[in-house]
């Protein structure tokens, strides 16, 4: 994991993933999970807000589809 805060720019920390939970919040496209990273220097505080780039895996010829043209179902 990256992550990364507006309170801070520039300055991008690893962490470890060690839970997800499989439910996205359908209006703010968040996922709760818990992850754990070293803050010894105290930069990052309770509270903050903070951005986290997590990538599965990376792969070659792929389609993209974007956002736009997913439309839910209510079925």
């Amino acid at each position: 994991l990256e992550v990364s805060s507006d309170a801070l720019p520039g300055q991008v920390f690893s962490a470890v993933l060690e839970a997800i939970n499989p439910l996205v919040e359908a209006g703010g496209r968040a996922i709760a999970l818990r992850a754990q990273m070293a803050n010894g220097e105290g930069r990052l505080r309770p509270g903050m807000f903070v951005r986290v780039r997590l990538i599965f895996e990376k792969r070659s010829n792929v389609l993209l589809v974007p956002e736009q043209a997913v439309v839910p179902d209510s079925k």
